[in-house]
């Protein structure tokens, strides 16, 4: 039911490999496939890359991590619980790809928390 809504209401046609999507939505952050796998754009056309919709556990309680980038004054600390393994090298490595790589949109209990490829991650401690 759930593809057959995305469809319906996206138009975006179904893939089965990463690097040919336009939006992904990844139910289980545990699942997340590299984010080198998803469509990176090119330096011409850098907005055919893919948005990546993740569902993590929370938004809040986990470990601390700090923001920076165009759009955020000064810093935003935030802090998911769920994030795989590796997301942030996996995120320092898509944000070197500039103006090519993925944007994330970090899913849960109805909030989001959008990540630009242009935002610097930290983590405190």
């Amino acid at each position: 039911a759930v593809v057959a809504w995305l469809r319906f209401q996206t138009g975006a046609p179904l893939v089965a490999e990463p690097a040919q999507a336009q939006f992904a939505l990844v139910s289980d952050a545990q699942l997340l496939p590299a984010l080198s796998q998803f469509a990176l754009g090119s330096d011409e056309y850098p907005d055919r890359s893919t948005t990546i919709a993740l569902v993590v556990a929370s938004l809040a309680g986990g470990r601390v991590l700090t923001l920076r980038g165009p759009g955020i004054k000064d810093t935003r600390a935030i802090a998911p619980v769920g994030l795989p393994e590796g997301f942030l090298g996996q995120w320092a490595d898509n944000r070197a790809l500039f103006p090519r790589g993925v944007d994330v949109l970090l899913l849960s209990g109805g909030q989001v928390i959008g990540l630009p490829r242009t935002t610097r991650i930290s983590a405190e401690g």
